[in-house]
């Protein structure tokens, strides 16, 4: 039997893609789908099917190498990767992960504003490109900042004050469910001053300041088969589409039951998760194919895809 293997990033805005408040899990989801579409009646068994479902959770850069190296079939990845290796993949375009106005999970905690950062060193999370390529375009580009210097680690909601302190780094870029939890802790609000014992720590987010320039929402993750599965599975990409599509309506009228859920794992108060998911968009319109065609037009200016995936 045929194994089709799928990545998903494994922070709280992809939960409305394989959630199972609505019905079996999105594997189990997925064989009843595929085997009535190969034989008609519903309830048909698995092995009528021909496919087995393997899922994977993991962070964003980490689903970006195994698409890219052949490990996956279809993932959510970054945006970044996929206009770098669009020749690759196909964008599967009902399904995206993006925010307009701001977005909470993605900050910049600095000593300085964002005018004042060149020559300065950046930590900038090991776990996603997109962001990570954001925050160049925003310093580079939009602020005229030159020379900035860019180092990646683990970032956490509790050593971003540390690396500060320790002079590590002028500024450390958060991500994910890290960066609600420092969200949580600080109470930040999108460009909030934090005062500390050892001076104060500027907060940004990334987002807002893309919106402010742009006028754009950010797109920070797609759905994406490798063109090599797609063009033989067309079948089996357009059912996990709909599953998904299914599965991310549902979230979008109970939004508030997610956030009872995701909101002790991820480690913030209910009204944190609850306004968090509020913020969230999973669904492609127009904007959001313009906002990757200026993401992409902004990467270029920088010569991002040099240099990294």
């Amino acid at each position: 039997m045929a194994r089709v293997r799928i990545g998903f990033i494994k922070y709280a805005n992809s939960m409305p893609f394989y959630h199972e408040f609505d019905s079996a899990p999105l594997a189990e989801t997925l064989k009843i789908r595929c085997s009535e579409a190969a034989s008609g009646p519903a309830g048909a068994s698995n092995a009528q099917c021909g496919f087995e479902f393997e899922i994977i959770y993991d962070a964003p850069a980490r689903l970006n190498d195994l698409i890219s190296n052949g490990g996956l079939d279809i993932a959510t990845i970054s945006a970044f990767e996929y206009v770098k290796n669009r020749a690759e993949l196909q964008l599967l375009n009902k399904i995206n992960i993006s925010a307009t106005e701001r977005v909470m999970s993605v900050l910049l905690a600095s000593r300085k504003n964002m005018t004042e950062l060149s020559g300065q060193t950046i930590m900038l999370s090991n776990e996603s490109a997109s962001a990570a390529s954001l925050f160049k375009i925003l310093a580079e580009d939009f602020f005229g900042c030159a020379g900035v210097k860019y180092v990646s680690g683990k970032v956490t909601a509790e050593n971003i004050g540390a690396i500060l302190d320790g002079g590590q780094a002028c500024a450390v870029m958060a991500i994910g469910d890290e960066a609600l939890k420092y969200f949580e802790k600080n109470r930040t609000s999108s460009a909030a001053n934090i005062h500390t014992a050892n001076g104060e720590i500027k907060v940004f987010d990334l987002c807002q300041q893309w919106n402010r320039f742009t006028g754009l929402p950010f797109v920070f993750g797609i759905l994406a088969a490798r063109k090599d599965f797609y063009f033989g599975n067309k079948k089996i990409c357009d059912k996990l589409c709909a599953a998904i599509k299914s599965k991310v309506d549902f979230f979008n009228s109970n939004r508030d039951i997610f956030a009872e859920k995701a909101f002790k794992s991820c480690g913030v108060s209910l009204d944190t998760m609850k306004e968090y998911y509020g913020l969230l968009n999973y669904e492609f319109r127009p904007e959001h194919i313009m906002a990757l065609e200026e993401f992409e037009k902004r990467l270029k200016k920088i010569n991002a895809f040099q240099n990294e995936r």
